[in-house]
């Protein structure tokens, strides 16, 4: 008798790589690939700062919510702050945040970027 095909069987899937290659090998990537990140973290490799994870978290879940054939069974988890990373917050001057979020908001798309003082009329407004 046929089944009803489960749209979470992907090749990207936990589960169907342990069918394939066995739970004991999939395990043991993702353990040495979590040593490494954190490793890498550590020391600042390039791609892997604070700033660079956050940007590549924000792009991976903003890309897996809208590409065909993504299955997701529930609403897509926000990009994890520092704190709950276990990772100090970011603290800058404000130039340094600036020129960050005009990078981000470039590779977002956005052709003019620019910033002023937040005062009480545009509150209110």
């Amino acid at each position: 008798m046929m089944e009803r095909h489960d749209g979470r069987d992907q090749g990207q899937s936990a589960r169907v790589r342990a069918i394939y290659y066995g739970a004991d090998r999939v395990l043991g990537a993702a353990a040495l690939s979590a040593a490494e990140l954190a490793e890498r973290t550590a020391s600042n490799y390039p791609g892997y700062t604070y700033r660079s994870r956050a940007l590549a978290g924000s792009f991976k879940r903003i890309s897996q919510g809208t590409s065909p054939g993504w299955a997701e069974t529930k609403d897509p988890a926000p990009v994890k702050t520092p704190e709950e990373r276990g990772e100090p917050k970011w603290t800058g001057t404000p130039e340094e945040a600036s020129r960050m979020l005009r990078a981000a908001m470039r590779a977002y798309g956005a052709s003019l970027v620019g910033y002023t003082e937040l005062t009480q009329e545009h509150r209110d407004h």
